[in-house]
Formats: structure tokens, sequence, C-alpha cells
């Protein structure tokens, strides 16, 4: 799941969420929800349906890490 998050180049956003300091704060929406979609992809079943209710990437990330 790293690498693949990695490769996209949305790491940062996944990890550490959006910062209200964002100079582009809709390419760092859209980033985050590549995130999301991509973590959807990545992950079994009932994970899936614990992150679904997520709202944004770094929400998603944390669930899987204490899985």
């Amino acid at each position: 799941m790293k690498a693949i998050i990695g490769y996209q180049e949305i790491f940062e956003i996944v990890k550490e969420g959006i910062s209200i300091a964002e100079k582009d704060v809709s390419a760092a929406k859209n980033k985050d929800y590549k995130g999301m979609c991509l973590l959807h992809q990545c992950v079994e079943l009932r994970i899936f349906e614990k992150i679904s209710k997520t709202k944004t990437s770094n929400e998603a990330w944390e669930i899987p890490k204490k899985a």
C-alpha cells in the first residue's frame, strides 16, 4: 500500500493530512481523494468496511495500521 501511494506522489497527504496552510487547497483535496481511492482498492473487505466511513485519506490510513 505504501509503495502504491508513494508512487502516486501523495504519501505525505495521506500520512499527514491536509494542512490549513496549503497554498492550493483544491489540489490538496484532489490528492486526498486520490489517496482514499487507492486505499479503498488496496484493503480487504473487513478493513474497507471501516475505512469507507472516514472523511479523509489520513483517517483511513490510520485504521489498517491499528488492525
